[in-house]
């Protein structure tokens, strides 16, 4: 079949505005105001603790330098040229793969102070740590370098892979068990932290058997640890509410500084000492304020002065209301992108009913993707029964977009993933039915029924248990969703015999619950994903290693097609696009978790916004670099 693209990417949201609404009240030059549906929750240190899309905006505000960027032409990743002034790759006998890089001498953090190679080592030692693991980061990201395991178990001090070379050369070393790695370049995805806010009284050191870090006063002997990096610190300078590195960092390395957060809106200003990133912008904006925007109130929040630009809005109601605006007020204007990502259901918590495949694919067969597409973002989106985002690069060359046009291209297609579609809901219903009732889900024998009292509530003896498929869901607190859920996944659901409550839960705690667990069964999500797409990052390990870590779904099958997508040779990209396309179709059969939709993204601005193309990357915090705001007279 021929591939065609499944949505209107450009969708033109009031290209041609129609009356002019007068002169400006209220605005700041000097300052972009700016809103977004999703809540900051306060996660502005790194993902290891998770990975909101606004606390991912704000990471990217506050630091900066990474050892690699990603080239605009082709897309490939690169050492990048505003850090590294020089490198040296090889591979040793082994097959372990070693960078040894040169740091430029004039970066510096917020504070004026320098950034030289043992930040970087710091960051790394950091980010792999025991004790920061201890405080519930996901440490695991850094398993790539040799000595990892050692290191983390707190076996020994030193870590083997990492070496501080001199004040502006250090080396990573990359093990060969990692190896080979689509994305090998992204393993050096490293930005400096100082040691000075994070761990006082420490330094880094290398004595020739690794780098470590250790008290400033004290040496180490054998593998004893420091008695000054311990847990009990980072708890004080990471993990304090108030002041804590993690909600509050002082000391930073990107474009802007952290001016205040009070749980709702972050503050900047202007870090006079940044260089630029990789391609030598630096912010022209002194300030900016970031704060969450009511999808009700958007359009007339911007039209006020509140925001100057509103962001990856998505709603089909409020992108109705910011067209309309575009339309009559001819200081605006919009652009639309496509989303990176994807909203889901994630089955969770400790019931046992929805670990079974039968009823994650009675889910499946009930939830009416196209009606809450329809009934949330309108035309922005698109249902969708996999683990991918429009946006995505895979998904634009595998759909016959952005590919070649040649034989082993037009081979592939998503035509195998499957749909979830009958040729009415009736028939999909009896189909969740009927998959319920081959997996041993029977209606009770004591005739308990679902709220609209006609169809009785399947039951299942599990490990010596009667248990009832009576399962909770929650949703963000406050979103329109909760109401297209009951009328489009709980009823249909309570026909086939499963009784679904939906709960509204605080945005963090659904986080939290997804995360770290919890007692909901359900919930209902949304994700973007970074630009390398692993899955096999959300896999566990030892016994839990074909397991889908944030759900406890445990699949040899989609784990392998994970791990096969992640060890495809570099630069090998028609072999990683047939890979993912196996590994979406087995994701849809086994549904770790429950894809609903991807959309298109608008983002809706004063004209006086000058240089702002939110195309060009993925989000507004990358492309407000060199942009600012104009005289709204010009």
């Amino acid at each position: 079949m021929k591939k065609h693209y499944a949505i209107l990417l450009s969708i033109c949201i009031g290209a041609f505005a129609l009356t002019a609404s007068g002169a400006e009240t209220g605005y700041d030059p000097n300052c972009l105001h700016v809103g977004n549906p999703t809540r900051l929750t306060g996660d502005f240190f790194t993902d290891l603790w998770g990975n909101a899309t606004s606390d991912l905006d704000v990471r990217r505000l506050l630091h900066s330098y990474s050892l690699i960027s990603r080239e605009a032409q082709t897309g490939a990743y690169i050492f990048n040229p505003t850090v590294v002034n020089g490198k040296y790759v090889q591979a040793d006998a082994e097959g372990n793969h070693y960078y040894r890089i040169s740091l430029y001498p004039d970066l510096q953090y917020s504070d004026g102070s320098p950034i030289k190679a043992a930040d970087y080592v710091f960051s790394i030692l950091l980010e792999a740590s025991p004790q920061l693991a201890a405080l519930g980061a996901d440490t695991k990201g850094s398993s790539f370098l040799t000595g990892y395991e050692a290191y983390a178990r707190s076996e020994t001090p030193c870590l083997k892979g990492v070496r501080l070379d001199s004040e502006y050369e250090f080396s990573i070393e990359i093990s060969h068990d990692a190896l080979p790695y689509y994305y090998e370049m992204t393993l050096l995805d490293y930005s400096p932290y100082p040691i000075s806010e994070i761990a006082p009284g420490c330094e880094v050191k290398d004595d020739g058997e690794g780098a470590y870090i250790a008290g400033s006063s004290e040496e180490l002997e054998g593998s004893a640890l420091s008695s000054v990096f311990t847990t009990d610190l980072l708890e004080k300078t990471i993990a304090d509410p108030q002041t804590g590195y993690r909600t509050h960092p002082v000391v930073t390395s990107g474009p802007y500084c952290l001016d205040s957060f009070d749980g709702l809106t972050a503050s900047f200003s202007l870090n006079e000492y940044f260089k630029g990133d990789e391609d030598g912008s630096k912010p022209l904006i002194s300030h900016l304020d970031y704060s969450l925007a009511d999808n009700a109130g958007m359009a007339s929040d911007l039209q006020d002065g509140r925001f100057d630009l509103i962001n990856k809005a998505a709603n089909k109601d409020a992108a109705a209301d910011l067209q309309a605006l575009v339309r009559e007020d001819d200081r605006f204007t919009s652009t639309t992108y496509p989303r990176q990502g994807l909203s889901f259901i994630a089955f969770c918590g400790d019931n046992p009913a929805v670990q079974d495949l039968a009823v994650r694919r009675a889910f499946a067969w009930c939830l009416d993707r196209n009606a809450i597409a329809e009934g949330y973002v309108g035309t922005l989106g698109t249902p969708v029964t996999s683990y991918y985002g429009i946006g995505q690069w895979m998904y634009q060359m595998v759909n016959g977009t952005s590919s070649a046009s040649d034989a082993a291209w037009d081979a592939l297609s998503l035509d195998g993933i499957e749909t979830y579609s009958l040729e009415s809901r009736e028939a999909e219903i009896a189909a969740a039915a009927s998959e319920l009732e081959a997996a041993g889900w029977v209606p009770g024998e004591d005739g308990e029924e679902n709220e609209e009292g006609s169809h009785p509530v399947r039951r299942r003896e599990i490990h010596g248990e009667s248990v009832p498929l009576e399962l909770t869901l929650g949703y963000p607190e406050g979103s329109a969703i909760g109401a297209l859920l009951e009328e489009y996944l709980a009823k249909p659901l309570s026909e086939a015999g499963i009784a679904l409550t939906l709960e509204p839960v605080p945005m963090q705690s659904l986080l939290e619950e997804y995360y770290y667990g919890g007692e909901t069964d359900l919930l209902f999500l949304a994700t973007n994903f970074d630009e390398v797409f692993d899955p096999a990052g959300q896999l566990g390990t030892g016994a839990q290693a074909d397991t889908w870590e944030y759900t406890a779904v445990a699949d040899e099958e989609l784990a392998s097609l994970a791990r096969e997508l992640h060890s495809t040779q570099p630069g090998d990209t028609l072999a990683y696009c047939t890979k993912w396309t196996a590994f979406e179709e087995r994701f849809a059969q086994v549904l770790p978790l429950l894809p609903v939709y991807s959309n298109v993204y608008v983002d809706t601005y004063r004209k006086a916004l000058q240089n702002y193309d939110p195309k060009a990357h993925t989000t507004w915090t990358q492309n407000i670099l060199g942009a600012y705001l104009s005289d709204p007279a010009e």
